[in-house]
C-alpha cells in the first residue's frame, strides 16, 4: 500500500488594507434613531445603516441585515481557504448567540451567508463570554518586522474560549495574545486598528487616553454635551465641561495608558509604525466619547466614528496625515449601546493573489 502525506489548506483572514467587496450592517426597529435627536443641539440624521452606505458612497456594496442585533461584526469572521485552481471564502461563526429570533445574526450566518461559493465554520466554542464575539478577532498585514509575518497576523483578546486559540494556531497566521480585560466590553477593536498608506503598506492606529488628557486639560472650560456621551434623557442632561470630565475619570484613564503602552512598546518592537489618537475611556473601561480607533476602512478611506468634540477630530486627522481620506459619520447609537462604526458593520475582502498561494509564502 503507497502512502502519501496530504496538507489541509487552512483558513486564512482577510485584513483591513485588502479590497472591500461587500459591507454588512444591521438595521432594525431596536437600533433605529432615538427619538430625542433634534433636542438639545443632537443632529437629526439617517438611519445609521445609511450613513455608512453614504460614506462608502460606492466602493462597494452595502448588504442591510435585517436584524435587531446591530453587531454583526461580533457574530462572524469571513476568511478563505485555497489550493491550487481555486479560491474560496469561508465565514466562521462565533458562539454567541441571541435567544430572540429577531434578534439571531448565528442564524444568518448559517442560513443566508454560508451555502454554494461560501464555506462554513462553524462555532467552536458554545461560552457566551464577551471574548468569544469576533470585534475580539482581527488580523495585521504581512510584515517584515521580528518575527516576520509574511501572511500577517491574528490577533485576538487573552481570554478566548477553547477550542477558537487551538484552532487560529494551526493556522499559519500565528495569533498574538493582546489583554483585553480592563476593557468593559474586552473586544481588540476597541485599542487598535491598521489602516493602509499605499503600496501595500500600513500604519498600527491605537487608542491613546494620554493625548485625549492633554486636550482636555489644555481646553478645561469646553462643555461636551451629555449625549455624546450616554443616551439622552428626558429632561436632557447638563453638559459637562472638560474639567469636570477629567475629574472622573483621569485616574482610571492614567491606568489604561499603562496597558496601551506597553501594546505600543511591543507593536514598535515588531518594526510597526504606530500612530496614537485621542480617546477617552469612562472609569469602566468604556468608550467615554466615540471612540475613533472603532472604524471601517473600505478601500483606503478610513470611516471613523465622530466624536462630537472638534479638537479629538483635528488630533485624529494630524495622526493620519492629511492625505489620508477620512470621514467621520455619526453612530450615537451604536455607541450609547458601547460599539461604535467597526462593531456595528462587517466586510468581506478580497485576498491578495500571494496569500491565496500561501504554500509558496508558507512552505
Amino acid at each position: 500500500m503507497d502512502l502519501r502525506q496530504a496538507r489541509i489548506a487552512p483558513w486564512l483572514m482577510t485584513t483591513h488594507v485588502d479590497t472591500v467587496t461587500t459591507v454588512y450592517v444591521s438595521h432594525g426597529p431596536s437600533h433605529s434613531n432615538n427619538s430625542a435627536r433634534g433636542t438639545d443641539g443632537l443632529p437629526v440624521a439617517p438611519d445609521f445603516h445609511q450613513r455608512v452606505a453614504s460614506a462608502i458612497g460606492g466602493m462597494a456594496s452595502v448588504q442591510v441585515i435585517n436584524s435587531g442585533d446591530p453587531w454583526p461584526q461580533d457574530q462572524f469572521e469571513i476568511g478563505f481557504t485555497a489550493m491550487p485552481g481555486k479560491t474560496l471564502p469561508v465565514v466562521m461563526n462565533s458562539p454567541r448567540q441571541r435567544p430572540d429570533p429577531t434578534l439571531s445574526l448565528h442564524d444568518y450566518v448559517y442560513n443566508t451567508l454560508a451555502g454554494p461559493g461560501m464555506g462554513l465554520v462553524k462555532s467552536l466554542a458554545t461560552s457566551q463570554d464577551s471574548q468569544n464575539s469576533f470585534g475580539n478577532l482581527e488580523c495585521l498585514p504581512a510584515y517584515a518586522g521580528t518575527p516576520a509575518r509574511p501572511l500577517g497576523e491574528v490577533y485576538h483578546g487573552n481570554q478566548l474560549s477553547e477550542p477558537i486559540p487551538s484552532f487560529l494556531q494551526a493556522q499559519p497566521q500565528q495569533p498574538w495574545r493582546l489583554i483585553t480585560s480592563w476593557l468593559r466590553v474586552q473586544h481588540v477593536d476597541e485599542t487598535m486598528v491598521a489602516r493602509p498608506t499605499g503600496g501595500g503598506n500600513f500604519h498600527v492606529v491605537l487608542a491613546c487616553p494620554r493625548i485625549a488628557i492633554q486636550i482636555l486639560q489644555a481646553n478645561q472650560n469646553d462643555v461636551i454635551k451629555a449625549w455624546a456621551m450616554q443616551e439622552p434623557q428626558t429632561p436632557p442632561l447638563p453638559g459637562r465641561t472638560a474639567a469636570q470630565i477629567l475629574a472622573d475619570v483621569q485616574q482610571e484613564n492614567e491606568q489604561f495608558q499603562n496597558a496601551l503602552d506597553s501594546l505600543r512598546t511591543n507593536l514598535q518592537g515588531r518594526g510597526l509604525v504606530v500612530e496614537e489618537v485621542p480617546v477617552l475611556f469612562a472609569a469602566n473601561g468604556e468608550a467615554l466619547l466615540p471612540d475613533m480607533v472603532n472604524l471601517l476602512c473600505v478601500n483606503g478611506k478610513l470611516i471613523v466614528p465622530k466624536p462630537f468634540y472638534q479638537p479629538f477630530e483635528d488630533a485624529f486627522r494630524q495622526a493620519v496625515g492629511a492625505a489620508t481620506p477620512v470621514e467621520f459619520i455619526d453612530c450615537l447609537e451604536r455607541h450609547w449601546g458601547a460599539g461604535q462604526v467597526h462593531c456595528g458593520t462587517n466586510t468581506r475582502r478580497t485576498p491578495k493573489p500571494e496569500w491565496e498561494r500561501w504554500w509558496e509564502v508558507v512552505p
